[in-house]
């Protein structure tokens, strides 16, 4: 059961909304909190609760980004499950599919 009233005075009492739990948002909102601590940051997102640890995909992070995270102290919450990408191959198919159209492929 929600409570409104409660949820109402939550949602009045935010300096700042952050719409999407993402890359982007999560960095954004974390940035936010880091810069201005004083500001009542909320993260939301339309996938349901829980959906993202059955996701089983992958996301290639750049040096940059990384630099990124470092900047905001979170990649060393990432990093121990990190890998370097060694190949990879692009394709315009699921994995399950008899024929594999391979566009571009990289090798380390």
């Amino acid at each position: 059961m929600v409570d409104r009233k409660a949820d109402a005075k939550t949602r009045a009492s935010l300096d700042v909304l952050v719409a999407g739990a993402g890359y982007v948002g999560l960095a954004s909102a974390v940035a936010l909190k880091q810069a201005r601590p004083s500001l009542a940051v909320a993260v939301v997102d339309a996938a349901p609760a829980g959906v993202w640890q059955r996701d089983g995909r992958a996301s290639a992070i750049a040096a940059a980004a990384c630099r990124m995270l470092e900047q905001l102290q979170v990649w060393k919450e990432i990093a121990p499950e990190a890998q370097a990408i060694t190949d990879m191959i692009i394709t315009d198919s699921r994995a399950s599919d008899p024929v594999r159209p391979v566009f571009l492929t990289f090798d380390g």
